[in-house]
């Protein structure tokens, strides 16, 4: 099966995640809880993405190329994604976005 795909993304997040030490030990590996999508603009960007990708399928070049076009890798139809509710909760359980690349740390404080 021939997969192509277009991606949209938040590049600048606020979401904040946590990093725990499971232990005193240095070779116990850390406990990391993401937390993505926990500062609420960057739920509303990535949704707003999530809507220009969804008509971008729905124009005609594209729909000339494609049998059936998904959003997912579990193979969620577009069609499914029709309003803001089910779109947040497709990116809520984590379907939309990846964590890639990295950021500077904050203080705790902000």
């Amino acid at each position: 099966m021939n997969r192509d795909s277009v991606r949209a993304g938040a590049n600048q997040c606020f979401s904040l995640g946590r990093l725990t030490l499971a232990s005193a030990e240095p070779d116990t590996h850390r406990v990391i809880t993401e937390l993505m999508l926990s500062d609420p603009s960057d739920l509303v960007r990535l949704r707003d993405a999530t809507r220009r990708l969804l008509a971008l399928a729905q124009q005609p070049a594209v729909r000339a190329i494609s049998a059936r076009t998904v959003i997912d890798a579990q193979g969620t139809l577009t069609s499914t994604l029709d309003s803001a509710a089910a779109i947040n909760a497709w990116l809520m359980r984590g379907r939309g976005y990846r964590s890639q690349g990295s950021r500077n740390r904050r203080p705790a404080s902000v």
